[in-house]
């Protein structure tokens, strides 16, 4: 676990230092969603780092393989 909260913490300190002195001249919108992804980043990582079994982006397509599947079905015309 150790190495993986040196190696996520170097590679966050790399993308922030090449990152924050581009970012303040951008507009609102572009911070905003900037920091969006960096909580998407921050919560993959600690997933990554503690091994948790907290929900993933596995598990969210797992979610929707079901309702693709029914849809990529009643759509075929081949089925029709």
């Amino acid at each position: 676990m150790f190495g993986k909260l040196v190696c996520l913490l170097a590679l966050a300190a790399g993308m922030l230092i090449a990152d924050l002195p581009r970012l303040g001249g951008t507009g609102r919108g572009e911070r905003l969603l900037y920091g969006a992804l960096c909580a998407v980043v921050l919560y993959l990582a600690v997933i990554f780092v503690t091994d948790a079994p907290l929900p993933n982006l596995d598990m969210l397509f797992d979610r929707f393989q079901r309702p693709a599947e029914l849809l990529v079905r009643r759509l075929n015309p081949a089925q029709s």
